[in-house]
């Protein structure tokens, strides 16, 4: 799925808040900043948001429910309340018998057969599933999940004699979402049941489960729609199942709809057929069997969409759904998923396995997008764009988007982690692969130098803190699970195999990667068997023991500084766990099985030979190697392939400073953009002098790449913020405006150039306004008001720092433009700029209203209300508004997302 929600993260360049904003902690807290600074309150409430949101999903599981039994004699077990007594306790008061969050292996499912019927009008649904079994040992009891689901009647069937095997006791454990049947006899292996359930629900109000949405057409009416979100334990609040990524099944659905809509499922459909319900007429929609797959991969839709269809060139058929108003949004989606899914059936080494891989727009949703084999879930941001309104930056967002999620086709779906410790395994690959898959969409995005600044330092700011995690943690409750949906998960998953396959060669890691795959299809995995396969196919290259180097980063949280220091010709690196607050006092909850030490591949080049790169191994421990009797400077970890960072001698730091204002271009723009966030990072933990922080940076007189200029701008902003409100922040301004003033003048506001380029342009544009640079602002705002005349005036690459300029230094007038703007917009990027620089506004009245009408989902989505809290936060005028605005309505907050995080990934 798309680490917090992938959009909410990705920041590209001039369209939201830098990433780092969202992953600067500080020793107290995870993933989020907490220090009360101009432009960092955002993390305030975000992270303080998550923290009690995950203690309060337990309570949210507790709701009512009922669990009838086919034995009129049996003791009615929902009578009483549920018991707030810690422990396993029935909903009846009695001791729940099976005392695990696992469910038992007992029995096996082998299929579902799911029947549904949901009123979208009425927000209530009746089901009925089929499951068939297989007895793996002797038992007389079997558990499963259900979520807030009325179950109205309950059978069991052996599969073959047809025999009725009756119940004695039902049980429900809520906490664990749990129901546990007592049987009369017990049931033998290897023989096979027929488990019948019948039930009632309601669509979520949540963005979970089986949930109700909808959206406005073009005439103004509401159209309404059911959609499905069940990563990672609700597809048990739309059917009783066993809900665990191992218990693989083969699935089918029949779903009756209105005759006005249709219905989606991961499968194409079978037939459709008129379907009476009393005096009501309906259609029934029978779908083809799933191939073998995991219960959260289960997705099903009804709704009134229109569809855009191509073919891939192995005869898979692509499809594209959403609202008919905005269905010319998604050609360039579907021009993108046909490509990467072409793509993948080659670099994965599997022909993609389904008939049909649908792509479908929701208009509320809590995610970036989700996996789902064959109908993939997108928020419409993720998928929708259109060329005359959207910018690059948003064209680059859904080629992502849809690559993530496409890759997860094969790692995630054909192959599932065993359990959720293994999530990196599913997200952090596909977090690596989404760049391969976009770069294929369009090759002079340079996906590869962007990697660098938006998923490896990201995720190494969340990872610096004694509060991180390691990459694989053991999941003990279903609450944990949503947790892990994080950086750490995501990015920094997706920078260990970047950094894996630069150790094995692209050739050696593609060919693991197959083995992998092949070995493992249809079925389930964990670390070690990725580890074995890779292992093996680098016998081919003299062989590496990946679990051994690979496991000292996997199984510890953080990473090392590796600090060079020469003598002569000889270069002694020693390594040592990096943390960002080195004097924190916080507890750590992780114990480091290898004492904070790693294998680290140390590539390096030296000023001698600047283009030979070579490789020493540091196993846990320091190493030598010999250099030219006349380098002057050493390039640790060249190409920023390796997961740590690099500090130097102040000698050695001069020389490098030295060589940058001299000729910077002997470096790559990722080497460059290293060396800036590398000296900063090392100047906050107490390890470098800031003022060689502050040296290095002169060299950007003369950069004019992206990368290093994003890398910059991210660590200057947290100098920035903190001295905004000191007597020095005018001598920090005109330093910030040297730099940046060739740039302004250079780049200018016509948009041209290469993509890179024209996000350098929308980044520095963007800063300049922020610092108040006077031409820079006065333009802007002459464009806004040209703009307000004329709404397709400006260009859509630069529209975010002209709504900058016009609400920020504006009035009441452009604010209230903006905002009708925002109600009639049909383009969701649009939407979403608009949305966001409303909260940019230094009027108190006008943020307090954007704050209020964050909770009426008349005029903001609820999957925006987060947003625009953030977005109010980030304004120095604005932070005590949103926090006092979240105190004030934490209850309503919590039961709108109770269930799913603020932030998810994917």
């Amino acid at each position: 799925m798309s680490d917090n929600e992938v959009e909410e993260v990705s920041f590209l360049p001039g369209e939201n808040l830098n990433r780092k904003s969202y992953y600067e902690p500080s020793p107290p807290q995870r993933c989020k900043q907490l220090v009360c600074s101009q432009g960092r309150a955002t993390a305030i409430i975000v992270i303080v948001g998550i923290f009690i949101l995950t203690i309060t999903i337990i309570a949210s599981f507790a709701r009512p429910g009922s669990f009838p039994c086919q034995d009129t004699n049996l003791e009615q077990t929902t009578a009483a309340p549920v018991t707030t007594t810690p422990g396993y306790i029935a909903t009846n008061g009695e001791v729940f018998p099976w005392k695990n969050v696992r469910l038992p292996r007992n029995i096996i499912p082998l299929t579902y057969d799911i029947f549904l019927h949901p009123n979208i009008t009425t927000g209530i649904f009746t089901g009925k599933v089929n499951i068939v079994a297989r007895i793996e040992s002797p038992t007389d009891f079997l558990v499963f999940h259900a979520k807030d689901l009325n179950i109205t009647d309950f059978s069991v069937h052996l599969r073959y004699s047809g025999h009725n095997i009756l119940a004695k006791k039902f049980l429900e454990y809520r906490r664990n979402m749990q129901r546990y049947v007592r049987l009369e006899r017990e049931l033998a292996d290897p023989d096979e049941i027929i488990l019948q359930i019948k039930y009632q629900g309601k669509l979520s109000d949540s963005l979970s489960g089986f949930y109700k949405s909808s959206y406005k057409n073009k005439h103004g009416i509401t159209r309404y729609l059911a959609t499905t979100h069940f990563q990672p334990t609700e597809a048990r609040a739309a059917f009783p199942c066993f809900d665990e990524p191992d218990l693989k099944a083969n699935f089918s659905l029949s779903m009756v709809r209105d005759k006005d809509y249709i219905s989606l499922f991961n499968m194409p459909l079978a037939s459709s057929e008129p379907y009476m319900v009393g005096a009501h007429s309906y259609y029934l929609d029978k779908f083809q069997s799933s191939v073998k797959m995991s219960t959260y991969l289960v997705a099903f839709v009804v709704c009134d969409y229109a569809n855009l269809t191509d073919k891939t060139e192995h005869n898979t058929t692509v499809r594209v759904f959403a609202p008919p108003d905005q269905i010319h949004q998604a050609k360039f989606a579907l021009k993108a998923a046909v490509k990467v899914l072409d793509y993948y059936d080659s670099f994965f080494g599997e022909k993609y396995p389904l008939p049909k891989q649908d792509l479908i727009a929701i208009p509320d949703f809590a995610a970036g997008a989700m996996e789902n084999w064959g109908l993939i879930t997108y928020r419409l941001t993720a998928i929708l764009y259109d060329e005359k309104v959207s910018s690059v930056g948003n064209k680059q967002w859904v080629a992502v988007v849809v690559a993530h999620e496409l890759a997860h086709q094969w790692f995630g779906n054909l192959v599932t982690m065993k359990w959720w410790d293994d999530l990196w395994l599913n997200e952090g690959f596909a977090s690596f692969v989404e760049y391969i898959g976009s770069d294929i969409v369009e090759k002079d995005w340079h996906m590869g130098e962007q990697f660098v600044i938006d998923d490896m330092i990201s995720a190494m700011y969340l990872d610096s803190l004694k509060n991180s995690h390691p990459i694989q943690i053991h999941v003990t409750r279903p609450d944990q699970i949503n947790e892990i949906f994080d950086s750490i998960s995501y990015s920094k998953g997706a920078s260990l195999v970047r950094m894996l396959q630069n150790i094995l060669g692209e050739e050696v890691f593609q060919a693991g990667l197959i083995d992998y795959l092949q070995a493992h299809k249809f079925s389930n995995a964990e670390t070690r068997d990725l580890w074995d396969a890779m292992t093996m196919a680098s016998h081919t290259i003299g062989g590496v023991n990946v679990s051994s180097v690979m496991d000292t980063w996997t199984q510890q949280m953080g990473f090392p500084v590796v600090t060079l220091r020469k003598n002569g010709q000889t270069v002694t690196a020693t390594q040592k766990r990096f943390l960002l607050y080195p004097q924190s006092s916080v507890e750590e909850e992780f114990v480091s099985p290898f004492n904070y030490k790693w294998y680290i591949p140390f590539n390096y080049v030296t000023s001698t030979n600047q283009k030979d790169v070579k490789r020493v191994w540091m196993n846990k421990s320091s190493v030598t190697f010999q250099v030219p009797a006349d380098t002057q400077w050493v390039k640790g970890n060249a190409g920023m392939y390796g997961y740590f960072r690099v500090n130097y001698e102040d000698e050695m730091w001069h020389a490098i400073i030295q060589q940058l204002n001299k000729n910077h271009t002997v470096f790559s723009p990722t080497d460059r953009a290293g060396f800036i966030d590398d000296v900063f990072q090392l100047a906050r933990a107490g390890l470098v002098q800031q003022k060689i922080a502050l040296d290095l940076t002169e060299y950007l007189l003369h950069e004019d790449n992206y990368v290093p200029w994003r890398a910059a701008l991210d660590n200057l902003a947290y100098i920035k913020f903190r001295l905004q409100n000191k007597p020095v922040y005018s001598k920090f301004k005109k330093y910030m405006l040297q730099l940046l003033s060739r740039l302004v003048t250079k780049l200018g506001w016509e948009d041209r150039g290469q993509h890179l380029e024209r996000y350098l342009r929308a980044v520095v544009l963007k800063e300049a306004i922020e610092l108040g640079h006077q031409e820079t602002v006065d333009k802007g705002k002459q464009l806004f008001r040209k703009w307000m005349n004329d709404t397709s005036s400006i260009s859509p690459n630069l529209k975010l720092c002209i709504y900058m300029a016009g609400v920020e230094y504006g009035g009441m007038e452009e604010w209230d433009f903006m905002w009708d703007q925002y109600q009639n917009v049909s383009v969701p990027s649009e939407k979403r700029k608009l949305l966001t620089t409303l909260g940019r506004t230094r009027d108190a009245r006008l943020l307090n209203r954007l704050l209020k009408y964050s909770l009426k989902e008349d005029k903001i989505r609820s999957q925006d209300t987060s947003s625009v809290i953030s977005v109010v936060a980030d304004n120095p005028g604005g932070q005590v508004l949103a926090w006092r605005f979240f105190k004030q309505n934490w209850k309503t907050l919590e039961q709108r997302y109770g269930d799913v995080s603020f932030t998810w990934l994917d």
